[in-house]
């Protein structure tokens, strides 16, 4: 047998009939190649779906978004479309708060999945100096999944943080704005955001 995964070729000829793929947050296409000395016996193709998908991309349906302190329909002066756009994960659009400094603290915007979903990372672009991944049942008591720090760069910086399994699964999640930039006249800004959930 012989192993590719998405076009690329992972094996030369082996005997063992598995293989194995360690990645539960993407989809791939595992093409499989059986051989009888030189000569093929068939050719297979197998898509694996990982068992976390990340939250639909939105464009400009804003259902399901919940969100405080961000714009729902604003363009800043560079003709950025705000709050959607950060789930469409192409990091050049974004997501902003009215406020800027620390003003944006306690700002937020989430996801609602309809129904209770278990999180296992969430990913994406911000700037705001801290922030908090929560989660909730009822939209009104949250709690803190897991904090990170980003460092208020002008262009933003990548956060990815893998969530406890334990927290379980909740229905509305969302990234909440801790502590806001470090140039007051700055908004408090997600780029990009993904929940990775279970299907």
């Amino acid at each position: 047998y012989e192993y590719y995964i998405d076009s690329t070729k992972k094996t030369e000829k082996i005997k063992d009939k598995k293989y194995v793929i360690n990645d539960p947050f993407s989809e791939h296409r595992i093409s499989v190649v059986a051989y009888s000395g030189d000569k093929v016996l068939k050719s297979k193709d197998i898509i694996y779906e990982a068992p976390y998908k990340a939250n639909p991309y939105l464009n400009s349906n804003t259902e399901g978004i919940i969100n405080n302190g961000f714009h729902e329909d604003y363009k800043d002066q560079w003709g950025h479309a705000t709050l959607y756009h950060a789930f469409d994960n192409n990091d050049t659009t974004m997501a902003c708060t009215a406020k800027g400094g620390d003003n944006a603290i306690g700002n937020y915007i989430g996801y609602d999945f309809g129904k209770n979903v278990e999180v296992a990372r969430v990913a994406g672009k911000i700037r705001m100096r801290e922030y908090v991944i929560q989660y909730s049942d009822d939209k009104e008591n949250w709690n803190d999944a897991i904090a990170g720090t980003s460092y208020s760069s002008n262009q933003g910086d990548n956060f990815d943080n893998n969530i406890n399994f334990n927290i379980g699964k909740h229905r509305y999640w969302r990234l909440y704005v801790k502590n806001g930039c470090s140039n007051s006249a700055c908004s408090a800004v997600v780029y990009s955001l993904q929940f990775y959930y279970t299907k």
